[in-house]
């Protein structure tokens, strides 16, 4: 569209449209939205920003009768976690180091111990590992796909194992801006086959 400050500029009143933001010496940011809605984000020093993570603004976050919050700006995954990255974890022990499991077990009407969760968490071979995997893996050519099989309990120690952490639901509407999601859908990792690639798509 131009250099800031632009002034004027028609665009179609109701779009969905999809915005960069570029500044020398900083990271770009990205943002999609109907232009009437557009608020510059916060540009992020490269030598600051995640790699691999995208700045969420702050800000109010309420869907229907979830408690409404005031959340400060964080940083999120660009993309979903592979099951090579998955594989990580898993031959890193994670499955074995009790410290990554930082929540209790609730299931089955009680808490359950952590050998006793992990007897539940296995491969269709009963290695550990996601249920979709065979003899502690995952089958060949599936590397780069989003991984799959996991339970929360699972996902979460996993962020733990990275330095992360899941987002919570209102950091996850807030970042997903629900309010037009069609147009988000098209590009999506989802096909009509099945997941594709990460980062595959725009």
């Amino acid at each position: 569209l131009g250099l800031t400050p632009i002034e004027k500029r028609d665009l179609p009143g109701v779009a969905y449209l999809r915005f960069r933001f570029t500044k020398p010496g900083y990271a770009p940011a990205d943002l999609a939205s109907m232009p009437v809605r557009v608020v510059p984000p916060r540009l992020v020093p490269e030598a600051e920003a995640l790699p691999g993570m995208v700045l969420v603004p702050g800000g109010r976050a309420a869907f229907r009768r979830v408690p409404t919050v005031e959340l400060p700006e964080f940083w999120l995954d660009r993309y979903e976690v592979t099951n090579r990255q998955f594989k990580e974890f898993v031959d890193g022990g994670g499955y074995r180091r009790q410290e990554l499991w930082k929540h209790p077990f609730v299931g089955r009407g009680r808490t359950l111990s952590f050998d006793e969760a992990m007897a539940l968490l296995g491969d269709e071979t009963g290695r550990p590992g996601p249920a979709t995997w065979e003899l502690g893996s995952y089958r060949e050519g599936l590397a780069d796909l989003p991984v799959s099989g996991v339970s929360w309990y699972e996902a979460a120690a996993y962020a733990e194992f990275a330095g992360k952490s899941l987002p919570t639901f209102q950091q996850w509407y807030r970042a997903a801006d629900l309010g037009i999601f069609s147009e988000v859908l098209q590009f999506s990792n989802f096909g009509g086959d099945g997941p594709r690639a990460v980062g595959a798509e725009p």
